[in-house]
């Protein structure tokens, strides 16, 4: 009987459907490819693995097949008065504007109005901007282009990846309106814990705070991000594994306290880890944490004892089912990779030197256990760090 591959495997089949549907669009003589993969199905044991390979290859597809089709829409409208009304997608305050990505309903062109569902990034002169609001602007379009270095960063595939067409330059804003939404909400709340840390706080220290609690890096200066990726130590500032730890912690508290069990505790943690995943901003690795969270959840009434490797898997079979473009977010890619290495290589590693050179002082054990666990997994880190960043700073 031939043993189903685990999770991860199946994560990675995925991963490698996604990245075939990318190659795909750019250049359609990949679709040749095809052909040894229809071969590959007939033999039964590969037909799972193929599968789910080619269920991420039609995910991608179907996600970025229409932007792809109107790729050379760019082009055509460079230069071009455009008149824009929608809805905010996602929005980053600056001193002086915010940078907003518009999700349009009507695209003014060319003196015709037409209907589209369409993305524009755009550096906006208003304030007070969450997802959901309405806005209508007018400005020149233009496209992006090729990076003309290696340092530069690649706009064309950015676009591409998000499905944005380009960017709206000199834009003058005809309407703005604030609608009363779940994100208008968390972003009050919000404001009000950073009001807190500003009148207790000094002026760095609540910034930070506001970064590393919240989710909100826009509050730091960008030369202290910046001194932060210097440092290897950039990953403080991202709502992870360790502040969604805390929150299981506080809900297991409270569940006890009110005797919560079974289904009902479920599905009350499980919205509250959803929640404060909406809340951080909905990051890659606040999703992976609390995907992996509430499957351990899930699988405790069922009796199942599932691996932590294929915990790790099916939280990131989830994530692509949501979205397949998270395949080029290096907040997704460093996330994954990191849980990853704890699983594949320092789990098998720690066993054996423990069995080897195991010791009962306390003491020695923890403070090996947690060098062997930061050089580990820096290791598994490395080459995704390197092909992202081109450096890596050893001493964090």
């Amino acid at each position: 009987m031939n043993k189903r591959p685990d999770n991860i495997a199946l994560f990675c089949f995925m991963i490698a459907g996604v990245y075939f549907g990318y190659l795909m669009l750019t250049d359609a003589r990949f679709s040749y490819v095809l052909i040894p993969v229809g071969v590959l199905f007939v033999f039964r044991n590969l037909r799972l693995a193929i599968s789910v390979f080619l269920s991420g290859t039609v995910l991608f597809l179907i996600k970025n097949y229409e932007f792809a089709g109107n790729a050379d829409l760019s082009d055509r409208m460079s230069g071009a008065e455009i008149t824009v009304s929608g809805f905010v997608y996602s929005a980053r305050e600056n001193k002086m504007n915010t940078s907003l990505v518009i999700s349009t309903d009507t695209l003014n062109v060319f003196e015709r109005q037409y209907p589209a569902v369409m993305k524009f990034t755009v550096l906006a002169p208003v304030k007070d901007a969450v997802k959901g609001d309405r806005i209508k602007l007018k400005g020149k379009f233009r496209g992006f282009k090729e990076p003309s270095n290696l340092y530069e960063k690649d706009m064309k595939k950015f676009g591409m990846i998000n499905n944005i067409y380009g960017e709206i330059i000199n834009p003058k804003v005809i309407s703005f309106k604030r609608e009363s939404t779940v994100w208008r909400k968390f972003s009050k709340m919000q404001d009000g814990i950073i009001e807190v840390f500003e009148r207790r706080l000094s002026y760095s220290a609540g910034n930070f705070l506001s970064a590393v609690m919240l989710g909100r890096r826009d509050k730091l200066e960008s030369s202290v991000i910046k001194e932060f990726a210097d440092s290897g130590t950039i990953h403080l500032l991202a709502v992870s594994g360790l502040h969604v730890g805390f929150l299981i912690l506080i809900l297991s508290m409270l569940s006890s306290l009110v005797n919560l069990k079974g289904a009902l505790f479920i599905i009350i943690n499980s919205a509250a880890l959803l929640s404060y995943a909406a809340f951080t901003g909905a990051g890659p690795s606040v999703i992976r944490a609390v995907l992996m969270a509430i499957i351990l959840m899930i699988s405790k009434p069922m009796k199942r004892k599932m691996k932590f490797i294929d915990v790790i898997g099916t939280a990131g079979i989830f994530s692509l089912l949501f979205d397949p473009n998270q395949i080029f977010n290096p907040g997704f890619i460093l996330s994954f990779a990191a849980v990853a290495s704890i699983a594949i290589i320092y789990q098998p590693v720690s066993e054996s030197v423990k069995k080897r050179f195991g010791t009962g002082n306390y003491f020695v054990k923890t403070a090996g256990d947690g060098v062997m666990l930061s050089l580990l997994v820096t290791i598994g880190l490395l080459p995704f760090v390197l092909y992202i960043f081109g450096k890596y700073n050893f001493v964090s």
